[in-house]
Protein backbone atom coordinates (compact mmCIF):
# COMPACT_ATOMS: atom_id res chain seq x y z
CA UNK A 1 0.00 0.00 0.00
CA UNK A 2 2.75 2.72 0.93
CA UNK A 3 4.36 1.47 -2.23
CA UNK A 4 1.26 2.82 -4.44
CA UNK A 5 1.00 5.72 -1.92
CA UNK A 6 4.57 7.35 -2.49
CA UNK A 7 4.86 6.96 -6.27
CA UNK A 8 1.25 8.93 -6.21
CA UNK A 9 1.66 11.19 -3.89
CA UNK A 10 5.38 12.32 -4.83
CA UNK A 11 5.25 15.68 -5.04
CA UNK A 12 8.33 15.55 -7.80
CA UNK A 13 9.14 14.07 -10.82
CA UNK A 14 9.54 9.80 -11.30
CA UNK A 15 10.99 8.01 -14.00
CA UNK A 16 11.94 4.27 -14.42
CA UNK A 17 13.71 3.48 -18.05
CA UNK A 18 14.82 -0.24 -18.65
CA UNK A 19 18.13 -1.41 -20.16
CA UNK A 20 18.21 -0.21 -23.59
CA UNK A 21 16.81 3.19 -21.71
CA UNK A 22 12.90 3.42 -22.81
CA UNK A 23 10.78 4.88 -20.89
CA UNK A 24 8.55 1.95 -19.20
CA UNK A 25 7.01 4.23 -16.33
CA UNK A 26 6.48 8.03 -15.69
CA UNK A 27 4.29 9.44 -12.28
CA UNK A 28 1.47 11.86 -13.50
CA UNK A 29 3.50 14.40 -12.27
CA UNK A 30 6.10 13.35 -15.10
CA UNK A 31 2.78 12.91 -17.58
CA UNK A 32 0.99 16.33 -16.79
CA UNK A 33 4.81 18.44 -16.87
CA UNK A 34 4.92 16.92 -20.49
CA UNK A 35 1.83 17.46 -21.26
CA UNK A 36 2.60 20.88 -20.88
CA UNK A 37 4.70 21.22 -24.17
CA UNK A 38 3.81 18.40 -26.30
CA UNK A 39 1.28 15.56 -27.16
CA UNK A 40 4.19 13.09 -27.73
CA UNK A 41 3.31 9.90 -26.00
CA UNK A 42 6.68 9.29 -24.09
CA UNK A 43 6.21 5.92 -23.41
CA UNK A 44 8.69 3.22 -24.95
CA UNK A 45 10.86 5.88 -25.83
CA UNK A 46 14.30 6.78 -25.22
CA UNK A 47 15.50 10.77 -23.97
CA UNK A 48 17.25 10.53 -27.59
CA UNK A 49 13.87 9.71 -29.61
CA UNK A 50 12.30 11.81 -27.59
CA UNK A 51 14.31 15.06 -27.87
CA UNK A 52 13.27 14.78 -31.71
CA UNK A 53 9.87 14.82 -31.36
CA UNK A 54 9.76 17.52 -28.96
CA UNK A 55 10.37 21.45 -28.39
CA UNK A 56 13.68 22.61 -27.83
CA UNK A 57 13.57 23.45 -24.44
CA UNK A 58 12.06 20.01 -23.65
CA UNK A 59 14.64 18.13 -26.05
CA UNK A 60 17.45 19.78 -24.10
CA UNK A 61 16.15 18.52 -20.49
CA UNK A 62 15.49 15.18 -21.81
CA UNK A 63 19.46 15.03 -23.32
CA UNK A 64 20.86 16.28 -20.24
CA UNK A 65 19.09 13.50 -18.18
CA UNK A 66 20.16 11.03 -20.91
CA UNK A 67 23.72 11.81 -20.56
CA UNK A 68 23.12 11.17 -17.22
CA UNK A 69 21.81 8.05 -17.52
CA UNK A 70 25.13 7.13 -19.52
CA UNK A 71 27.70 8.53 -16.55
CA UNK A 72 25.39 6.45 -14.44
CA UNK A 73 25.66 3.20 -15.98
CA UNK A 74 29.62 3.57 -16.18
CA UNK A 75 29.07 3.76 -12.02
CA UNK A 76 26.96 0.81 -12.08
CA UNK A 77 30.02 -1.79 -10.99
CA UNK A 78 30.75 0.67 -7.64
CA UNK A 79 26.43 1.00 -6.74
CA UNK A 80 26.65 4.28 -6.89
CA UNK A 81 23.64 6.90 -7.50
CA UNK A 82 24.16 9.72 -9.72
CA UNK A 83 23.04 13.44 -8.52
CA UNK A 84 23.25 16.62 -10.65
CA UNK A 85 21.17 19.47 -10.74
CA UNK A 86 19.42 20.36 -14.18
CA UNK A 87 18.23 23.35 -16.00
CA UNK A 88 14.55 23.31 -17.97
CA UNK A 89 14.54 26.88 -19.88
CA UNK A 90 11.17 27.92 -19.96
CA UNK A 91 9.05 28.60 -23.57
CA UNK A 92 10.30 31.71 -24.45
CA UNK A 93 7.25 32.61 -26.08
CA UNK A 94 5.59 32.38 -23.12
CA UNK A 95 8.02 34.08 -21.57
CA UNK A 96 8.80 31.44 -19.17
CA UNK A 97 11.63 31.75 -16.77
CA UNK A 98 13.78 28.63 -16.35
CA UNK A 99 13.34 25.83 -13.84
CA UNK A 100 15.73 23.94 -12.19
CA UNK A 101 15.57 20.56 -10.77
CA UNK A 102 17.22 18.70 -7.84
CA UNK A 103 18.07 15.11 -10.36
CA UNK A 104 18.91 11.68 -8.60
CA UNK A 105 19.72 8.56 -10.32
CA UNK A 106 20.47 5.12 -9.20
CA UNK A 107 19.86 1.89 -11.01
CA UNK A 108 17.92 -1.20 -9.54
CA UNK A 109 18.07 -4.78 -11.11
CA UNK A 110 14.79 -6.87 -11.30
CA UNK A 111 15.23 -10.41 -12.66
CA UNK A 112 19.18 -9.65 -12.95
CA UNK A 113 18.55 -6.68 -15.82
CA UNK A 114 18.99 -2.95 -14.96
CA UNK A 115 16.63 -0.27 -14.56
CA UNK A 116 17.48 3.23 -14.45
CA UNK A 117 15.15 5.07 -11.41
CA UNK A 118 15.46 8.98 -11.20
CA UNK A 119 13.77 10.93 -9.04
CA UNK A 120 13.46 14.91 -9.79
CA UNK A 121 12.34 17.60 -7.48
CA UNK A 122 11.67 21.54 -8.36
CA UNK A 123 14.22 23.27 -6.51
CA UNK A 124 13.99 26.28 -8.42
CA UNK A 125 13.36 28.69 -5.57
CA UNK A 126 16.19 27.38 -3.47
CA UNK A 127 18.55 27.72 -6.70
CA UNK A 128 18.15 31.50 -7.03
CA UNK A 129 17.83 32.12 -3.43
CA UNK A 130 21.28 30.25 -3.24
CA UNK A 131 22.42 31.94 -6.91
CA UNK A 132 21.95 35.72 -5.10
CA UNK A 133 23.53 34.59 -2.25
CA UNK A 134 26.57 33.56 -4.38
CA UNK A 135 26.21 36.66 -6.19
CA UNK A 136 26.30 38.80 -3.39
CA UNK A 137 28.95 37.19 -1.57
CA UNK A 138 31.94 37.77 -4.54
CA UNK A 139 30.73 41.04 -5.32
CA UNK A 140 31.47 44.50 -3.65
CA UNK A 141 28.30 45.91 -2.26
CA UNK A 142 29.22 49.15 -3.41
CA UNK A 143 30.39 49.70 -6.78
CA UNK A 144 29.02 46.09 -7.92
CA UNK A 145 32.40 45.06 -8.84
CA UNK A 146 33.20 41.96 -8.49
CA UNK A 147 35.50 41.38 -4.89
CA UNK A 148 39.14 38.83 -4.61
CA UNK A 149 36.68 35.81 -3.49
CA UNK A 150 35.63 36.04 -7.06
CA UNK A 151 38.99 36.32 -7.83
CA UNK A 152 39.83 33.25 -5.78
CA UNK A 153 37.44 31.11 -7.00
CA UNK A 154 37.98 31.72 -10.99
CA UNK A 155 41.34 32.25 -10.96
CA UNK A 156 42.23 29.00 -12.69
CA UNK A 157 40.30 29.99 -16.06
CA UNK A 158 41.58 33.25 -16.49
CA UNK A 159 45.56 32.32 -16.34
CA UNK A 160 46.99 33.33 -20.11
CA UNK A 161 44.26 36.40 -19.94
CA UNK A 162 44.72 39.67 -20.41
CA UNK A 163 44.61 41.71 -17.63
CA UNK A 164 44.87 45.58 -16.45
CA UNK A 165 45.39 46.64 -12.83
CA UNK A 166 44.46 50.68 -12.84
CA UNK A 167 43.79 52.57 -9.04
CA UNK A 168 43.38 56.80 -9.19
CA UNK A 169 45.31 59.05 -8.60
CA UNK A 170 44.82 61.44 -5.93
CA UNK A 171 42.00 59.67 -4.50
CA UNK A 172 43.10 60.36 -1.12
CA UNK A 173 42.77 63.99 -1.73
CA UNK A 174 38.99 63.51 -2.78
CA UNK A 175 38.41 61.88 0.75
CA UNK A 176 39.84 64.47 2.61
CA UNK A 177 37.80 67.51 1.23
CA UNK A 178 34.80 66.14 -0.20
CA UNK A 179 34.17 63.37 1.60
CA UNK A 180 33.76 59.74 1.89
CA UNK A 181 30.52 59.92 -0.01
CA UNK A 182 31.69 61.61 -3.10
CA UNK A 183 34.63 59.64 -2.81
CA UNK A 184 32.72 56.42 -2.53
CA UNK A 185 30.09 57.90 -5.64
CA UNK A 186 33.67 58.20 -7.43
CA UNK A 187 34.22 54.76 -7.47
CA UNK A 188 30.71 53.87 -8.28
CA UNK A 189 31.17 56.14 -11.50
CA UNK A 190 34.63 54.91 -11.74
CA UNK A 191 33.37 50.91 -12.31
CA UNK A 192 30.25 52.05 -14.43
CA UNK A 193 32.87 53.39 -16.77
CA UNK A 194 34.72 50.16 -16.84
CA UNK A 195 32.26 48.01 -17.34
CA UNK A 196 31.54 49.98 -20.92
CA UNK A 197 34.82 48.72 -22.74
CA UNK A 198 34.30 45.65 -24.54
CA UNK A 199 35.14 42.54 -24.27
CA UNK A 200 36.05 43.16 -20.49
CA UNK A 201 34.92 39.64 -19.02
CA UNK A 202 35.24 40.46 -15.15
CA UNK A 203 36.00 43.98 -13.40
CA UNK A 204 37.26 43.20 -9.72
CA UNK A 205 37.99 45.55 -6.74
CA UNK A 206 40.88 44.52 -4.99
CA UNK A 207 40.63 47.21 -2.29
CA UNK A 208 40.21 51.12 -2.19
CA UNK A 209 40.54 52.56 -5.24
CA UNK A 210 42.03 49.92 -6.69
CA UNK A 211 40.39 47.87 -9.42
CA UNK A 212 41.89 44.52 -11.88
CA UNK A 213 40.19 44.04 -15.40
CA UNK A 214 40.46 40.93 -16.76
CA UNK A 215 39.58 40.61 -21.24
CA UNK A 216 38.39 38.03 -23.31
CA UNK A 217 41.85 35.80 -25.04
CA UNK A 218 41.24 38.10 -28.26
CA UNK A 219 42.32 40.99 -26.84
CA UNK A 220 45.56 42.76 -27.54
CA UNK A 221 47.62 45.39 -26.31
CA UNK A 222 47.16 47.73 -28.66
CA UNK A 223 43.63 47.18 -27.99
CA UNK A 224 43.82 47.22 -24.30
CA UNK A 225 45.45 51.23 -24.75
CA UNK A 226 42.82 52.28 -27.11
CA UNK A 227 40.01 51.24 -24.88
CA UNK A 228 41.75 53.01 -22.15
CA UNK A 229 42.55 56.04 -24.29
CA UNK A 230 38.72 56.46 -24.50
CA UNK A 231 37.88 55.78 -20.81
CA UNK A 232 40.78 58.52 -19.56
CA UNK A 233 38.34 61.02 -21.98
CA UNK A 234 35.27 59.80 -20.64
CA UNK A 235 36.98 60.04 -16.80
CA UNK A 236 38.22 63.72 -17.41
CA UNK A 237 35.20 64.80 -19.06
CA UNK A 238 32.91 63.43 -15.86
CA UNK A 239 35.48 64.53 -13.19
CA UNK A 240 36.81 67.65 -14.36
CA UNK A 241 36.51 69.60 -11.39
CA UNK A 242 38.85 67.83 -10.02
CA UNK A 243 41.87 69.11 -12.04
CA UNK A 244 43.96 66.63 -9.68
CA UNK A 245 41.94 63.14 -10.28
CA UNK A 246 43.12 60.93 -12.74
CA UNK A 247 43.75 57.36 -13.02
CA UNK A 248 46.99 54.90 -13.77
CA UNK A 249 47.33 51.69 -14.95
CA UNK A 250 49.54 48.44 -15.60
CA UNK A 251 48.84 45.87 -18.46
CA UNK A 252 50.06 42.07 -18.63
CA UNK A 253 48.86 38.62 -18.73
CA UNK A 254 47.59 36.81 -15.74
CA UNK A 255 50.23 34.21 -15.07
CA UNK A 256 49.77 31.21 -12.81
CA UNK A 257 51.47 32.90 -10.05
CA UNK A 258 48.55 35.36 -8.89
CA UNK A 259 51.07 37.38 -6.52
CA UNK A 260 54.21 37.74 -9.38
CA UNK A 261 50.99 38.83 -11.88
CA UNK A 262 49.52 41.24 -9.88
CA UNK A 263 53.60 42.47 -9.16
CA UNK A 264 54.75 43.38 -12.09
CA UNK A 265 51.44 45.14 -13.40
CA UNK A 266 52.22 47.17 -9.71
CA UNK A 267 55.40 47.88 -11.07
CA UNK A 268 53.98 49.15 -14.66
CA UNK A 269 51.16 51.20 -12.70
CA UNK A 270 54.28 53.00 -10.33
CA UNK A 271 55.66 53.96 -13.24
CA UNK A 272 52.53 55.52 -15.14
CA UNK A 273 51.87 57.33 -12.04
CA UNK A 274 55.95 58.17 -11.79
CA UNK A 275 55.77 59.64 -15.63
CA UNK A 276 52.46 61.40 -15.20
CA UNK A 277 53.74 63.75 -12.13
CA UNK A 278 57.17 64.46 -14.07
CA UNK A 279 55.00 65.88 -16.63
CA UNK A 280 53.20 67.76 -14.01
Amino acid sequence: MHDKLLTETFPGLLSVRNEHHQIIYLNDNFINWIKEYTDVDPIGKTNVELAKLVPQNVAETFMQCHDGSLELYKKMEQQQGLKKIIEFKGDQNRQEPSRFFDVFKYVVKVDNKPYIYTIAYDITSIYQENQLNLYLAMTDSMTGAYNRRYLDQHFVQFIGHPIVLLDLDNFKRVNDEQGHNEGDNILCNFVSMLQSVDKCIAIIRLGGDEFLMIFSLDVGKKDIETMLGKIQLQFEEKFKQYKYLSFSYGSGLLDKSYEVSLSNLDKKLYQKKYQRKQKG
